[in-house]
């Protein structure tokens, strides 16, 4: 591999064995749309919401779209890949506790 073309296509075919939706991989390789990405931004600015309001995405590679991150629940994001995805194992998923209280971690 070497030119663009050919890279893209290999990105596409890995998120696609993944299960990962187009919009999603195609926004991950725009790299100037991945500065922008909400998911990630609120994972600087309040990683303790994204935890909660996506655990089972939370830390699991999966970067999600501007659009997909704001149209679709957490379980819905995961079904989503599931039923699209071709490697052997389930998509990794990452339950983390509630935050409870200003006094407690999460």
């Amino acid at each position: 591999m070497g030119n663009e073309d050919e890279i893209i296509e290999a990105m596409f075919g890995l998120g696609r064995y993944l299960g990962y939706p187009d919009c999603c991989i195609r926004e991950f390789w725009d790299f100037e749309k991945l500065a922008s990405n909400a998911y990630k931004q609120a994972l600087f600015t309040d990683e303790r919401q994204v935890a909660q309001s996506h655990p089972r995405i939370y830390l699991s590679g999966y970067i999600p779209c501007n659009a997909c991150f704001r149209a679709y629940t957490d379980e819905e994001l995961v079904e989503r890949i599931e039923q699209n995805r071709k490697h052997p194992e389930p998509f990794p998923q990452y339950e983390h506790p509630r935050y409870e209280s200003p006094g407690e971690r999460w």
